[in-house]
């Protein structure tokens, strides 16, 4: 029996393809809207015919089974389309943060090796800054407007709109996929190093939706509302996925808005959302009004789940939930919907994982010992399928036979996982994770800069904010740094914490000691952007002050 039929609420599934999936859904749902956007609604009958165009139109442009198409898109349906068109023939998608930028852009593109680039009418700069490095990129599709003219500068590269491709009307030429067969390529953030690529198959896709509809209790009447963009899980597997795959609908707008939230709440009938990052702080600080718990939400799974979440369950009258999952190893730890949340807990590990907490030899550690997350399936092909293209990394992440998530937590006497940090090197600012190494790449570049160290430091917002410590060859300001980096790095993963001091702390073997910097991150001598001035400056202001911004 297969992980997917294990799953109560999939009745009568039989696709083990996303392309299968999508042709089985639309004939039992039709007409029934599958996906909602800020430009239109799409129903299940129509997605598949679109779906079925821009399969033939990738074909025509010699897209095959097993090809890499990247996307560097915003929110938007054509994103949607282009994924389970791709699907449907084999092909892999592999969506772009949009804010990417320089070596990190580069880096992904060409390691993918894709040919087809499907990008945004706006971005063009990007591409054309890295153009001369490109090793096997042939064909940029646009998403433009009437009128459109391709910069000049990207002529080496044959092109066509999206539109276009959309409008084809023919079918795909029948391609055999197989459920071990990747359908999209995620990126990470780089924890330890460059973002790595992380493969799916269309079972492990397919899979972590059915999680969620097993645990969350999904049912066909559901909405599942998100504004997390479209090359995060969130978006596009936990939210639009989980929907089609439950017979649900899915909205997906462009942005998250705190002053329209729950106006979009009501006027979507939305039952299913997701707060990551400082979402819940911000639409928690708003002022009371008497209708705040007329609403449609039932549920909210929030990461991390705040100090305040029971007075946010009575006052919008939802539930929160929390759980413990990566990009690599889906959610093996969920909660029971019965119960109430129990703080600093993630849930207990499911039934479709084994999960142990072990120390450094992966020998798993007693209740209550802080220990490394080691997780692997009980079915093949309902966790990553690897690193895309990086033997050795996959071989590195999956020693002894168990996946090393590089997080800490320990397991308690009842059987629950409290998460305590990352083994990693990486930063999450505001439901964003962001690549020390990649902002350090960027910094180290600015011909001033011997040496830096980038971290994440405790945020007023919850999770985490950036600092750089840096040393100069000469003096530089705050203002100089910001102004090399930005455009170079993504806008949430600038700096806001800035210090220049003399020399790094090091180790024997000469890697930076952050843990020393850490202890004292928030000395004098840093400066914070947000607020423009030195955290010396910052206290003689807010000492005794009205009116200085709290934060500040």
């Amino acid at each position: 029996m297969s992980a997917l039929t294990t799953v109560h609420a999939l009745e009568e599934t039989v696709a083990s393809t996303l392309g299968e999936r999508l042709t089985e859904q639309a004939k039992r749902y039709a007409g029934k809207m599958l996906l909602v956007t800020d430009q239109r609604r799409v129903s299940y009958e129509q997605m598949e015919t679109i779906s079925q165009s821009v399969a033939h139109g990738f074909q025509n442009l010699g897209v095959g089974k097993g090809d890499v198409v990247c996307q560097m898109l915003p929110n938007c349906e054509e994103f949607i389309f282009n994924w389970l068109g791709l699907a449907k023939i084999g092909a892999i998608n592999a969506p772009l943060n949009p804010q990417f930028s320089g070596q990190a852009l580069l880096r992904l593109i060409n390691h993918t090796e894709t040919r087809v680039l499907v990008l945004e009418e706006g971005l063009e700069s990007a591409i054309v800054a890295i153009e001369p490095h490109l090793e096997h990129l042939e064909h940029i599709i646009y998403r433009a407007r009437d009128g459109f003219v391709p910069d000049a500068r990207l002529s080496r590269f044959s092109h066509s709109r999206l539109d276009s491709l959309i409008q084809t009307g023919g079918r795909p030429v029948p391609v055999p996929v197989k459920f071990s067969d990747p359908v999209m390529i995620l990126f990470t953030s780089g924890s330890t190093g460059p973002s790595k690529a992380v493969e799916w198959s269309h079972r492990y896709a397919l899979h972590y939706a059915a999680e969620y509809i097993e645990h969350w209790e999904l049912v066909e009447q559901d909405v599942l509302y998100t504004a997390y963009p479209l090359f995060h899980v969130d978006a596009a597997v936990s939210t639009f996925l989980t929907a089609l795959h439950r017979g649900a609908s899915a909205v997906v707008m462009s942005k998250f808005s705190v002053n329209r939230f729950w106006d979009d709440i009501r006027e979507h009938g939305a039952t299913i959302t997701t707060f990551m990052g400082a979402v819940a702080v911000f639409l928690f600080n708003k002022p009371e009004r008497d209708d705040d718990a007329e609403n449609s939400l039932r549920l909210v799974l929030m990461a991390p789940v705040p100090d305040f979440w029971s007075a946010f369950e009575r006052r919008f009258g939802v539930q929160v939930v929390s759980g413990y999952g990566s990009t690599e190893a889906c959610f093996p730890c969920w909660p029971d919907l019965t119960q109430p949340h129990i703080d600093n807990t993630c849930g207990k590990p499911c039934q479709h994982y084994y999960l142990v907490v072990a120390d450094e030899f992966d020998v798993p550690q007693p209740t209550g010992v802080i220990g490394e997350i080691l997780v692997r399936p009980k079915v093949a092909y309902t966790m990553m399928s690897g690193y895309y293209k990086d033997p050795a990394a996959t071989m590195e992440a999956w020693r002894n036979l168990w996946y090393h998530s590089g997080d800490l937590a320990y397991l308690d006497e009842a059987g629950f996982l409290h998460f305590v940090g990352r083994k990693k090197d990486s930063i999450r600012r505001r439901g964003e994770f962001i690549s020390s190494f990649e902002v350090e790449e960027v910094l180290d570049q600015h011909p001033e800069v011997l040496a830096c160290a980038v971290f994440g430091v405790p945020s007023e917002y919850t999770e985490e904010e950036v600092k750089a410590v840096i040393v100069a060859r000469r003096t530089l300001s705050p203002e100089d740094v910001t102004q090399w980096a930005r455009g170079r790095l993504p806008r949430y993963a600038l700096p806001r914490f800035l210090e220049f001091v003399d020399r790094l702390p090091v180790t024997e073997t000469g890697k930076v000691r952050k843990s020393d910097l850490k202890k004292d991150w928030h000395n004098p001598h840093t400066f914070d952007r947000d607020c423009g001035v030195y955290l010396s400056r910052r206290r003689e202001m807010t000492q005794g002050s009205e009116g200085v911004d709290e934060h500040c």
